[in-house]
């Protein structure tokens, strides 16, 4: 009895430092700030694949553009409910002499031990998507900015009418990364390398530094960008049949799993009743 005691109150006091940290998580620092700011408009290097954990969640937190403090604090917040419902229950069972609570709460605890791998698959799955929208987008205003340059506009001119000329979240992401540039004195090239490597978007990395060849070394980008368009719209066309064929397959199971409920539908009473008449 003393030991159940003693691992319930440990549990509830674990449970409630867990309450207080997700209702009065700890401010971002200063320096904090400081360095995320820095962060978006440094200089980058091309997307690689092989990131940890915590780079890859970085990278899908920032495509999707949500707050890192707001996605821990959720995730905090239902690993704390979880034990906290583990524990209530626990109690209630320990207070009815049952003894079944210790499972109870390794339940609740391993529940609340796999929240943070299940939100982060969750959260590459969206991030996923959102990135296939970025490489649609990038396409897009690669295919815009080479008509402006044909029309005789100028690089940054052409950039800033594309991103301008979309809607949607991705095009809205693209026009605060340009201001933000603006704002620090920063050329919109390097900003655009820099936004692609952190959301993990080779092809919006790419696009960075053909137009920075073009600003800075004077390069003809013209037949550059329409040879990108190409190989953007053929990546496309590519991950659309790809998308087709994954679907078919994952419906090649149902479909053999309805035949052959069919076919047995048909052939089970015919045996039954051959059966019944030997």
């Amino acid at each position: 009895m003393n030991t159940a005691v003693l691992l319930l109150g440990a549990g509830t006091g674990t449970g409630l430092a867990m309450i207080a940290s997700a209702l009065w998580p700890t401010r971002p620092t200063l320096a904090g700030a400081v360095s995320a700011y820095r962060a978006d408009t440094a200089g980058a290097s091309a997307p690689r694949a092989g990131r940890s954990g915590s780079e890859q969640e970085a990278g899908d937190i920032a495509c999707l553009g949500l707050d890192p403090a707001a996605v821990h604090q959720r995730r905090t917040r239902t690993q704390t409910w979880l034990v906290a419902a583990g524990l209530g229950l626990a109690l209630l069972l320990a207070a009815r002499g049952s003894t079944a609570w210790p499972l109870v709460l390794l339940a609740a605890g391993g529940c609340a031990l796999a929240v943070p791998r299940l939100a982060a698959m969750r959260l590459h799955r969206k991030a996923e998507a959102a990135r296939a929208d970025f490489r649609y987008v990038t396409g897009t205003i690669a295919d815009v900015v080479t008509v402006d340059l044909a029309g005789g506009a100028g690089v940054e001119g052409a950039l800033e009418a594309a991103t301008a000329a979309g809607e949607g979240r991705e095009f809205a992401a693209l026009r605060a990364v340009l201001n933000r540039a603006h704002l620090s004195g920063q050329p919109v090239w390097e900003a655009l390398r820099a936004f692609g490597s952190r959301i993990r978007v080779p092809a919006l990395f790419d696009l960075g530094g053909v137009i920075g060849l073009s600003a800075t070394e004077g390069a003809q980008v013209r037949e550059t960008l329409t040879r990108r368009v190409e190989s953007a719209r053929a990546s496309d066309l590519a991950d659309v049949e790809a998308a087709k064929a994954a679907a078919t397959e994952q419906m090649t199971v149902p479909i053999v799993l309805i035949v052959a409920a069919i076919v047995l539908r048909l052939i089970v009473p015919s045996i039954v009743a051959v059966q019944n008449t030997i």
